[in-house]
C-alpha cells in the first residue's frame, strides 16, 4: 500500500473503496483521521486502486505460468511490488500486453489467417 493508506493502517483504520469509486472506512475514526479522508481522498483512491491492479496483474501472471508460482511466490510479487508500485505496473503491464500478443500469434486462427 502507499504512505497514506499505511498511516490509516497504522492508526488501526482500513481504507477500501465500493464499486462505484466510494472511499469506506473502517475502524476508529477520529476528527483528525476524518479530515485526512476527505483531503486526501483522491491519493487514498489512487493507491487503493493502484494496489488492487497490482495484485491483479500478479495473480494473472500465475495463471499464465502456473508451474513457476507458489502462493509464497505471488504474495512476495505483491509485497516485492508495493514497495515501488508505479514501476511495478509499468513492468507487468508491459509483461501482461508482450504475453497476450504472443499467445495471440501463437494461436490456430491466427497462423490460419496468415497462409
Amino acid at each position: 500500500m502507499g504512505a497514506i493508506v499505511e498511516r490509516f493502517l497504522a492508526a488501526g483504520v482500513r481504507v477500501d473503496f465500493d464499486s462505484a469509486g466510494r472511499l469506506r472506512a473502517f475502524g476508529d475514526l477520529n476528527d483528525d483521521l476524518r479530515n485526512d479522508l476527505r483531503r486526501h481522498r483522491p491519493a487514498i483512491l489512487t493507491e487503493l486502486v493502484e494496489a488492487a491492479e497490482l495484485r491483479e496483474l500478479v495473480a494473472w501472471l500465475r495463471t499464465v505460468e502456473p508451474d513457476r508460482w507458489t502462493d509464497g511466490d505471488e504474495a512476495e510479487a505483491v509485497e516485492v511490488g508495493s514497495r515501488d508500485i508505479a514501476d511495478a505496473l509499468v513492468s507487468l503491464r508491459a509483461l501482461k500486453a508482450e504475453k497476450a500478443d504472443t499467445a495471440w500469434a501463437q494461436s490456430a486462427w491466427y497462423r490460419q489467417e496468415l497462409s
